[in-house]
């Protein structure tokens, strides 16, 4: 609060003692002449001698001449400088109220009338600064407001009573409310999943933060998201003012564990198979008494679990270094209708072991793309083994090469058991596995092919599409953009 200066406080005091002396030579003045008239009655009563009267009188005249100078000096006094003084106490108090547009107007002498300049000239100083405080404190709480609703996690203020105080841009958009219909509501109404949360902080005394999960389905998300819920107290001495409530999408958090517990069933399930087999068949072939022929046999066992042991092994490495960036890749000028005709011919004994058919579409010449050839054959054969995988015994794969708009297609097609609408929002995860449906639980793999060549693909800006109905097969194709700037395609290179 303002607080007058001292000089004017005392400045006050004078007046009123001023007033008073003033009021009580009023009271006094009829009093005195009274007294002078009881003293004429009684001199003439008393038959005093002249020369004693004139005596009394040269007394009483001085003394009621310095009474009457007295109470005109108290009246100049009080006219000349305490009013002035007044009004300039009046405006202190004014000001200290917030009228800064107040003025004095004193003009009884020249210092009074150079005081009242100096005051008007504070008083207006006093406003410029107040306005830019007011200034400041708005731009101050308009950034606060503009940093809270901009911010990557959800704000909800929440006041002592359960109100809703405010909330930003991200509450918005996951709870599909705004600001303005929530403002002074109760946070249960439009917040449901927090009131266990905000209840407990209410309840409890101190400043501790208390910490929920909760799960949601914004309407721009095709999923469930995570949220992670941080509730402070903020407190003004052992009121609470507000309290403030963090969200946090801890979805990707979330997913990671599952990718952990799926990769410590991965390895432990995919893993301790051949691991079984290598460490069962090594101690029956140290038997002396085991024939040459059932030996060989089971070397020739150890020999291939071994193997694909060292192959899950090589997936989990490739994936990882890819994803980390430390994957070197050599793109270069590349023929995809090569790629796919080498990857291919290199493994179709794979599809004839099931007594599959394999077709291919090759066309002479395509337009060449930057990529590297040899990551790039790893997502045609992740495709290709794909299809013979999960396709049934003497069906027919196919693959075609072509040029569409900008890019290069490759595709791989079958008409195998197909992919479910539900499990194929997950395709491309790692570890994923679609183990629910009878015809592909038993199929051995690690869920991280598909994850693999998605993460190969996008190095390339490239794009991936899959098409699949479930008992009537699925086609795997990737796009890769063609490169004008090689001279083989400079014929190619569309108008500017």
């Amino acid at each position: 609060m303002f607080k007058l200066p001292e000089w004017l406080l005392r400045a006050d005091r004078r007046i009123q003692e001023l007033n008073l002396f003033r009021r009580i030579f009023i009271m006094m003045f009829p009093l005195m002449i009274a007294a002078i008239g009881v003293f004429e009655i009684t001199i003439r009563w008393f038959d005093i001698h002249a020369i004693e009267y004139a005596h009394i009188w040269i007394i009483l005249i001085p003394l009621i001449f310095s009474i009457i100078i007295s109470y005109l000096s108290a009246r100049f006094t009080a006219k000349e400088v305490a009013h002035p003084i007044k009004l300039f106490i009046e405006s202190a108090k004014a000001i200290a109220r917030g009228n800064f547009d107040h003025k004095v107007n004193v003009h009884t002498s020249e210092e009074m009338t150079q005081l009242s300049r100096i005051f008007n000239y504070m008083t207006r100083e006093l406003k410029e600064i107040n306005q830019g405080n007011i200034r400041k404190t708005i731009q101050e709480k308009i950034k606060t407001e503009a940093i809270i609703r901009n911010i990557a996690d959800g704000i909800i203020v929440v006041g002592p009573l359960n109100e809703v105080l405010m909330i930003n841009e991200v509450v918005e958009g996951w709870f599909h409310v705004q600001q303005k219909a929530v403002i002074g509501f109760s946070l249960n109404f439009f917040f449901p999943e927090l009131k266990f949360l905000v209840k407990q902080a209410l309840d409890t005394q101190g400043e501790t933060v208390f910490q929920d999960e909760l799960t949601i389905k914004p309407l721009n998300s095709p999923s469930e998201i995570y949220l992670g819920a941080n509730a402070s107290k903020v407190m003004d001495n052992d009121d609470l003012i507000a309290l403030v409530i963090v969200l946090r999408n801890i979805t990707k958090e979330k997913e990671i564990d599952r990718m952990k517990t799926e990769l410590v069933n991965v390895v432990a399930h995919e893993l301790r198979s051949p691991l079984t087999s290598i460490a069962g068949f090594s101690e029956i072939i140290k038997d002396p008494h085991l024939s040459e022929a059932i030996r060989k046999e089971y070397i020739d066992i150890i020999h291939y679990e071994s193997g694909r042991l060292a192959e899950m092994i090589s997936k989990f490495l490739d994936i990882s270094r890819i994803e980390s960036g430390k994957t070197v890749i050599n793109k270069v000028p590349c023929d995809l209708t090569t790629v796919v005709d080498n990857t291919i011919t290199a493994n179709t004994p794979m599809a004839q072991k099931r007594s599959m058919h394999v077709s291919s579409t090759l066309p002479k010449w395509v337009p060449l793309v930057h990529a590297d050839p040899d990551l790039i054959g790893q997502v045609v054969l992740n495709f290709f083994s794909n299809a013979v995988k999960y396709s049934p015994e003497g069906s027919e794969i196919k693959l075609r090469v072509a040029v569409a708009d900008d890019t290069v297609i490759v595709e791989v097609s079958d008409n195998g058991y197909g992919i479910s609408k539900e499990n194929m929002k997950h395709l491309f995860q790692k570890f994923f596995r679609a183990k629910d449906e009878k015809h592909v639980k038993d199929v051995e793999g690690t869920g991280l092919g598909l994850a693999f060549v998605k993460e190969i693909i996008h190095q390339h800006n490239g794009t991936i599409h899959v098409e699949s109905e479930v008992g009537k097969g699925s086609s795997f194709s990737f796009a890769l953009p063609i490169d004008f700037t090689l001279p083989e395609n400079a014929a190619l290179k569309p108008a500017s």
